[in-house]
């Protein structure tokens, strides 16, 4: 995930941590557990945590919590004008041009207010979305071959993002008109009109939840993770189209879960 401005303060801290954990729908036993659920409300926003809260990490089925969290709202455009730009970490390299870096991406940007996201009574204005290869979230061993990321700030600066997986499967026309407009590293932003950006999301919201922070530099903490568990498609063909850009890849390794649990309102299976 790719760097914002996050402001802080403790207020939006605590609405943030509620969104995360469903507190209302934990015990106080829970809540006074070692993990995560109630970390984020105890620690201020503005302090590191006594543990790293980092971000990509390894999500296990079986080692997840469930509970009654609150539901998305989503209100994304489905006729939108995005502007599609590559993300550089590399701009003052004499061959920065032709050398891909794994904290490059392609990123697709949106006016302000053209979309949004609604949990737990916070709305969060989304921002841009842009995609990692392989997945930067592995579920147990697996990985897909595309993660999204819709990055998204409420009005006080706090950011969470909604992950998506994509896997090989049917053609996706919405993605597919995206990635008939990467661009590439040193070239100029291309506007792309007529997206349907709702039909990035998969129809069932459910989602792991967790605390965690920025992928990229300077992996900032207190970023709300909410990856959805059932992932998108994209033909095989679209998806060699992305990875071709970045042919060694472009996510950040898993990171140690700490102190921190995952809960999810997936349900048993």
């Amino acid at each position: 995930m790719k760097r914002t401005d996050v402001g802080l303060d403790r207020r939006a801290l605590l609405q943030g941590a509620a969104a995360i954990a469903g507190l209302t729908a934990l015990s106080s036993s829970a809540a006074a557990s070692s993990t995560s659920t109630s970390a984020p409300n105890t620690v201020p926003h503005s302090a590191p945590h006594p543990t790293p809260h980092q971000s990509p990490i390894r999500i296990y089925r079986g080692g997840t919590q469930q509970a009654h969290l609150p539901a998305l709202h989503v209100h994304y455009p489905h006729d939108a004008t995005v502007t599609m730009k590559y993300v550089r970490e590399d701009a003052d390299e004499p061959d920065g041009c032709t050398v891909r870096g794994d904290e490059e991406t392609v990123r697709a940007e949106l006016s302000p207010g053209a979309g949004s996201l609604e949990m737990g009574g916070v709305t969060y204005g989304l921002a841009q979305f842009h995609w990692h290869t392989p997945s930067e979230h592995l579920l147990s061993a697996r990985d897909y071959p595309i993660e999204m990321h819709f990055v998204h700030q409420d009005d006080a600066g706090h950011t969470l993002v909604v992950g998506v997986w994509v896997r090989p499967g049917l053609t996706n026309r919405a993605l597919g008109r995206l990635y008939d407009h990467l661009v590439s590293e040193c070239s100029t932003a291309d506007h792309v009109s007529h997206i349907d950006v709702g039909a990035l999301l998969p129809r069932r919201h459910t989602s792991y939840r967790y605390d965690g922070s920025l992928t990229t530099a300077p992996y900032t903490e207190h970023v709300q993770w909410v990856m959805l568990t059932e992932p998108i498609t994209a033909s095989p063909r679209q998806i060699d189209r992305f990875r071709t850009m970045f042919p060694t890849g472009n996510r950040r390794d898993v990171q140690d879960i700490t102190d921190r649990v995952v809960l999810t309102d997936r349900g048993p299976r």
